[in-house]
C-alpha cells in the first residue's frame, strides 16, 4: 500500500463577538516535504533542497520568525520571488485561488537580512506523480 499524507486546514472568522462558520478541508497526497532550515543571520540565496511539481501540489505552508526572501529555482534570475513576513505564514491550498508558484519548483533559496538566524517551517504536500 502506498504511502498517504494529509493537511487539514481549518478556517474560523470571528466578527465583533460573533463566531461566523468554520469550515474544515482536508487534502492527501502520496508525498510530504517536511524542512525547518535555520537561515543565518545576513544570509543571501542560502540553497534549500526541495522539488516538487506544481501540478502535483495540494497544499503548502511556509514560515518563518524573521522576514525572508524566497527564490525559486534558481537565485540569479527566479521563477518568482516570495516575501514572508516574520510570523506570518504563507498558506495555500487546492481551494486557494491563484498559487504562489508558476511552474515546477527544483530549490529555494533564501534570504535573510534580520541580525539573528530564521527558524523556517516549510510543509509541502504533493503528489509525486500527478494525474495528467
Amino acid at each position: 500500500m502506498a504511502d498517504t499524507f494529509r493537511h487539514t486546514f481549518k478556517n474560523t472568522v470571528k466578527a465583533e463577538e460573533e463566531s461566523l462558520n468554520s469550515i474544515e478541508q482536508s487534502w492527501v497526497a502520496d508525498a510530504h516535504t517536511k524542512i525547518n532550515p535555520t537561515i543565518p543571520a545576513s544570509t543571501t540565496n542560502l540553497l534549500i533542497d526541495i522539488a516538487f511539481t506544481v501540478a502535483g501540489l495540494k497544499s503548502c505552508w511556509i514560515s518563518s520568525d524573521k522576514a525572508v526572501t524566497i527564490k525559486t529555482n534558481d537565485s540569479t534570475t527566479p521563477q518568482e520571488t516570495i516575501t514572508i513576513a516574520a510570523g506570518i505564514p504563507l498558506i495555500w491550498n487546492a481551494n486557494s485561488g491563484v498559487n504562489q508558484f508558476a511552474g515546477d519548483v527544483t530549490a529555494m533559496y533564501v534570504s535573510n537580512a534580520d541580525t539573528g538566524p530564521a527558524e523556517m517551517k516549510i510543509r509541502i504536500l504533493h503528489d509525486k506523480t500527478p494525474a495528467t
